[in-house]
């Protein structure tokens, strides 16, 4: 949603399409939760059987071949399963304006981020938006123990992350892997001070 707001003006999925690489047990909520927010919805896997499943399931399109999901007409492209799928030669080919996934490692060197850019495409770094599962483990050792409310609410703030991210990137004219990169430094940093 903060991609979107960033490229679209809104938060909202309402008529966007959305291909998704994957239906595991992320990919596959991230679908559902995209149809709820009423995206048009194509799924792929390399198991069709599974993304036939799912798309009979759910009401969501089908991509009979996973490999050619790079290629696909979309407004967001999310990545879900294997990671290193962002090289340069792969920008040349994509027909979408965000890639936001959860596949760990999307880009396989530095300089895919500055080919999307150059695209013209938004990059959501996978570190960033991955962060949920580290931030609810990290939420075990509260003190008083774990807290669903209050992983729900550090969660939450990933959406306002992004934001920084990109805003920080336009700013300073860099890549959002780079404005990515340099958040962490900076938090890192403060942490250490602090």
């Amino acid at each position: 949603k903060a991609c979107a707001k960033n490229v679209f003006g809104d938060g909202s999925l309402k008529g966007r399409r959305v291909v998704i690489q994957g239906v595991g047990a992320v990919g596959s909520r991230l679908a559902a939760l995209c149809l709820n927010e009423g995206a048009s919805v194509t799924v792929c896997d390399l198991d069709l059987g599974k993304a036939r499943a799912f798309a009979k399931e759910h009401g969501a399109d089908v991509l009979d071949n996973a490999e050619e999901f790079i290629e696909c007409p979309c407004d967001i492209l999310s990545p879900c399963a294997r990671g290193q799928v962002l090289t340069s030669e792969a920008v040349e080919r994509m027909r979408c304006a965000i890639v936001s996934g959860s596949a760990n490692n999307m880009l396989v060197h530095s300089s895919d981020a500055e080919a999307l850019a150059k695209a013209g495409i938004l990059y959501a770094p996978d570190y960033v938006i991955n962060a949920g599962g580290l931030i609810n483990i990290a939420c075990e050792f509260l003190p008083g123990g774990y807290s669903e409310e209050e992983s729900i609410r550090r969660i939450d703030h990933i959406g306002d992350a992004l934001e920084s991210i990109f805003r920080m990137a336009h700013e300073q004219e860099i890549t959002t892997a780079e404005a990515a990169q340099n958040l962490g430094d900076e938090r890192l940093e403060k942490a250490r001070a602090d």
